[in-house]
């Protein structure tokens, strides 16, 4: 469909376009960072590779223009009537050898069809014309042909009423406005209407999508799972359970995540300033360059979490954390965390790897997994640091390892070869000396 050219912007500042009606209007691959769209429609409108950094999109309204419904109401009929027409001319040339059955059955059932046609209208003219040709065969006798004809002129209305419910679908789900392939890093759709859009493949990260009201759009990942979508949208996250999501580079300032399920959940390079993540679950999250700034993590767990040197904790706010998934091990153990303390902690981590043995260790499981792990990543430098008692009969485990290390793909790589191991030795009782775990003294963890 053809689109106008933006040619007529404002020599004074040439990226206003602040509540202009800009329907059907070409954007393709123009460089539109930090233009201002506010309040603008923007329905029919192609930014198919345009660059849109920082660009302001509050308040605006995409979707199809009537000029694009036209032409899609246009193509859809005329596939409707091209497509049965050409199916009915088939159909009648096929079934014209057919011979002759009973004549009222046959006339009973050509009325019935005739009726059914009439109500269809247009879009039904091929099922017509072929009733109209059994009609006649009723009328020279040839019954079982007219019979068949009718048979197909309803096989005939059928095809036609599911390509025309085809087209309505599609009509509805039509891209009208195109940011496919663009680079909106950073860009603001708060409060807009988005309807019918297409974001396939296009750069999100950091989008502000405050409020935004999305109907019938196509995303590529991560916004193409609904939940993801919905809490980009609110950022209300109070309880919910966000395990294995993916938030990387996501607008997440002031979100509400208390008591929200992040485990395993995808944070790398997500903006986090100022969001509450109180007792929130943060095991095994991927949370490397991700800024916390003056968020609070108060009682959350971050057990085996990846954070690396860029991950952000300026004023951050937190009088506890658990470094255990089962929330036992809280640091510090008791009272709050005084000025500098969290920060020297979550230091520490960006170089551990700690492991939890609930009833002990099996030690020739452990020599087995810790073996496997040693041998598929030991580019990451991994050494064994120190084994706790943790209360009378559990043991931690920590390891220290490069600050880039994949913690949780290691970690559960680690949990599942360890568990491997016992479930395959589960029936032999022999005596085993750990060669690894023999050198260390266990100390009782405060």
């Amino acid at each position: 469909m053809p689109l106008l050219k933006v040619n007529d912007m404002s020599d004074q500042n040439p990226k206003d376009f602040t509540n202009q009606d800009l329907r059907n209007r070409s954007f393709k691959g123009q460089a539109l960072n930090e233009a201002n769209f506010t309040g603008a429609d923007l329905r029919g409108c192609n930014f198919t590779k345009a660059q849109l950094v920082g660009a302001d999109f509050t308040g605006i309204t995409t979707g199809k223009s009537r000029m694009q419904d036209l032409i899609l109401v246009s193509g859809a009929f005329a596939d409707a009537f091209t497509g049965a027409f050409a199916f009915a001319f088939a159909v009648s040339v096929a079934v014209s050898v057919a011979g002759a059955i009973s004549f009222a059955f046959a006339g009973a059932i050509s009325f019935a069809f005739a009726i059914s046609f009439a109500f269809a209208g247009a879009f039904a003219f091929a099922g017509a014309f072929a009733g109209a040709f059994a009609y006649r065969a009723f009328l020279s006798g040839d019954w079982l042909t007219g019979t068949m004809l009718s048979l197909s002129s309803v096989l005939i209305f059928y095809i036609a009423y599911t390509q025309f419910c085809s087209a309505i679908r599609e009509f509805k789900n039509a891209i009208g406005t195109d940011y496919s392939n663009a680079n909106l890093t950073g860009a603001k759709f708060s409060r807009a209407t988005i309807a019918n859009a297409d974001f396939s493949d296009a750069n999100c990260d950091y989008v502000d999508w405050t409020n935004a009201n999305f109907d019938r759009c196509k995303f590529s990942n991560p916004l193409k799972d609904e939940a993801t979508q919905n809490f980009f949208v609110n950022r209300q996250g109070r309880g919910q359970k966000f395990a294995n999501l993916n938030f990387e580079r996501g607008y997440l300032i002031g979100a509400d995540l208390v008591d929200a399920d992040l485990e395993e959940a995808y944070l790398n390079g997500a903006d986090l300033r100022g969001a509450n993540l109180t007792n929130a679950n943060l095991t095994k999250a991927k949370a490397q360059a991700t800024d916390f700034s003056s968020a609070n993590l108060t009682g959350a767990c971050i057990a085996n979490w990846g954070i690396n040197p860029y991950t952000k904790f300026d004023n951050v706010i937190c009088d506890y954390i658990y470094i255990d998934s089962q929330r036992q091990e809280r640091k510090p153990a008791s009272g709050k965390f005084a000025a500098g303390d969290f920060a020297n902690l979550v230091t520490n981590f960006t170089h551990s790897l700690d492991f939890l043995f609930k009833n002990g260790i099996d030690p020739q499981a452990f020599d087995s997994a810790l073996q496997q792990m040693l041998d598929r990543y030991g580019e990451y430098d991994i050494r064994m640091k120190v084994v706790e008692e943790v209360g009378n009969v559990d043991r931690l485990v920590k390891f220290e390892v490069a600050p880039d290390a994949p913690k949780g793909e290691i970690h559960a790589d680690f949990d599942q070869a360890y568990q491997a191991k016992i479930s395959k030795d589960r029936m032999e009782e022999k005596e085993y000396h750990s060669k690894f775990l023999e050198r260390f003294v266990y100390h009782r963890s405060e």
